[in-house]
């Protein structure tokens, strides 16, 4: 990762810290944890979204952490950041090895934990996974591949690692060797060749268990191509499954909120209020479907 995203990146998760307060951490059993903000306002529906930030698994993303989690628990759903595992993408090239499943085992850790502790309080609540971007393709990965092999070998689990639905932001899906959104696979796998990939794409992975999900992405996004958003869609709607798509005429990569608290001087140019309108939606989607 370049040292200026690198800085920036530090630089923009402090302000956030200063600015938006956590209720707690929640410890997980493979030493990562959960920041915990509570719903601000009394609800009968009982949910937990667990944001998972952008940054093509080469870091987690300021701009889609406590920000978006302060958003839900306005709108009166308990919200909770998890900072999963990331790898720069020349060091994973370079050893001929990724992540793998590492980041899905996290995300199963944190699932696992909200269901059977019940000391926490949440082991009666439907969980979401909101992702953006590469967290976006975590959180399709656990709705597809919930149930697979790898997971089921890496720990002994005391609840389903299935969520309830899914938030998936300008999310990626799948990727060729000519596009930027290659960095997610490459750091997942140490490969270069496509081959290697098609083990951790997720729109071919879509079955009839695959739980809701509300997508949205723009069509001008230059890095991960509209198309991702499309096919995952497409092949919730031909198993049956529920799915919302929202695609903007244009804005950038990495919205997030598209609002100006996704930057620490809030000075983001890229703020744009009909872009912004994802987040009702989002939350209306969650309360009609999941």
């Amino acid at each position: 990762m370049e040292q200026r995203v690198a800085l920036e990146n530090s630089a923009g998760h402090e302000a956030q810290k200063k600015i938006i307060a956590i209720d707690r951490t929640i410890a997980l059993k493979n030493g990562k944890q959960l920041e915990l903000i509570r719903a601000k306002k009394q609800s009968d529906a009982k949910y937990i979204v667990i944001i998972l930030p952008g940054g093509g698994y080469e870091f987690c993303s300021f701009r889609e952490a406590r920000n978006v989690a302060l958003y839900f628990a306005n709108e009166g759903l308990d919200s909770a950041v998890l900072h999963y595992e990331v790898i720069d993408e020349q060091d994973a090239l370079s050893a001929k090895k990724g992540l793998g499943y590492l980041p899905m085992i996290t995300v199963a850790h944190a699932i696992n934990e909200l269901r059977s502790n019940k000391e926490l309080g949440f082991s009666e609540h439907k969980i979401i996974l909101c992702g953006f971007s590469a967290g976006g393709h975590l959180a399709a990965s656990l709705c597809t591949r919930y149930d697979c092999e790898e997971l089921k070998n890496a720990y002994s689990w005391q609840a389903s690692l299935r969520p309830d639905g899914a938030i998936l932001s300008y999310t990626v899906h799948t990727a060729t060797k000519d596009e930027v959104a290659k960095m997610v696979f490459q750091c997942l796998t140490g490969s270069t060749d496509p081959k290697d990939w098609a083990e951790f794409t997720t729109d071919d992975k879509v079955n009839s268990n695959t739980p809701p999900a509300y997508i949205w992405h723009t069509a001008s996004d230059a890095i991960v191509p509209v198309r991702n958003a499309l096919s995952y869609a497409q092949a919730m709607w031909r198993c049956g499954n529920k799915a919302e798509l929202l695609i903007l005429p244009d804005g950038v990569h990495g919205l997030s909120t598209a609002t100006k608290d996704v930057e620490p001087t809030n000075d983001f140019v890229h703020a744009n209020d009909h872009a912004a309108l994802w987040l009702p939606q989002a939350v209306s989607f969650i309360k009609h479907y999941i």
